[in-house]
């Protein structure tokens, strides 16, 4: 993180006939980690019924150990609240790892 600029981190809240998709893009660090839970909870009940929520992260350029954290609270809270908590494609760089 350049501390002369704030990081971006946005997220997408996109609803398909059978469940909500999440995209996402930028910077996953402490600044943004609260962002995933807040933006999960709403796709999830908000129209009709939900049974699972898409998480698309390949725009996410950077995640270190708060983004993860925030990632695994949205997917306890998913699954606890609706279903599965889906990552179509993890991105390159993540599974490289």
């Amino acid at each position: 993180m350049n501390p002369t600029t704030e990081p971006v981190f946005t997220t997408t809240v996109q609803a398909t006939s059978t469940s909500p998709a999440i995209e996402a893009t930028g910077e996953l660090d402490l600044d943004a980690a609260p962002i995933p839970a807040l933006r999960a909870a709403p796709a999830l009940t908000t129209g009709p019924p939900r049974t699972i929520l898409i998480t698309d992260l390949a725009g996410v350029t950077f995640c270190d150990s708060s983004g993860l954290n925030a990632l695994l609270r949205a997917h306890i809270a998913t699954e606890r609240a609706a279903g599965p908590f889906t990552w179509p494609t993890p991105p390159t760089r993540w599974r490289d790892c």
